[in-house]
């Protein structure tokens, strides 16, 4: 009995601490905290934007998913090379790259619509390769180009695959920088990638 009662706390326990872990997970954030939240964020991207390593000047690109934020540098009349960034980032993470590119191209790193940056989503965002890539071709209508240069790493590369499947004659070239989720058709990657993760076999490891 005393067993019994003993396995009857230490469920009620068990079950108090897990709903303790899942209510921190899903608590909202105060306004307070998201107003704070947010002026760090637009402190920071002005600060890592004022050492961006070439003059620079911002765009705001209207598409049918909402408007995207974007940093223009290099050559005005140079070809266009459009910029995407991996899952997770922005436009900032190209600063390294852009002096050398800047020489012979117009270059424009976009933020993502729909991930981090300050691309503002109007109703919904893209779900799918063919919806990236109508985002894309509206970028590139909205700079009133008939085609572009595009580059794009990990998610980025990914976007700029699908838009040259379904858009070729829009896209001048392709530079794909680990093109994450397949090609051209996403895939579950993310499972290999909690596979190693989260396991210490050396056989998952080298599946």
């Amino acid at each position: 009995m005393r067993n019994s009662r003993c396995s009857i706390v230490q469920l009620l326990l068990l079950t108090g601490a897990i709903a303790a872990m899942l209510s921190g997970c899903t608590t909202t954030p105060s306004r307070a905290d998201r107003i704070a939240l947010e002026r760090f964020r637009q402190a920071d991207g002005a600060k890592r934007l004022a050492s961006w390593p070439v003059p620079n000047k911002e765009l705001l690109l209207p598409t049918r998913f909402g408007t995207t934020y974007a940093i223009e540098s290099g050559l005005s009349d140079g070809p266009v090379m459009l910029l995407v960034h991996a899952m997770g980032f922005n436009a900032l993470t190209w600063a390294p790259n852009i002096a050398a590119w800047g020489d012979n191209y117009r270059v424009i790193a976009l933020d993502t619509i729909g991930d981090q940056g300050k691309s503002v989503v109007r109703r919904d965002y893209p779900e799918s390769g063919p919806e990236y890539a109508d985002w894309m071709v509206d970028i590139i209508d909205s700079l009133h180009e008939g085609k572009a240069i595009l580059v794009g790493c990990s998610m980025g590369g990914w976007i700029t695959l699908n838009t040259a499947v379904e858009y070729p004659a829009r896209v001048r070239a392709l530079v794909l920088n680990s093109p994450a989720a397949g090609i051209p058709v996403k895939t579950t990657w993310m499972k290999y990638l909690n596979n190693i993760i989260f396991t210490s076999s050396v056989e998952k490891h080298r599946k």
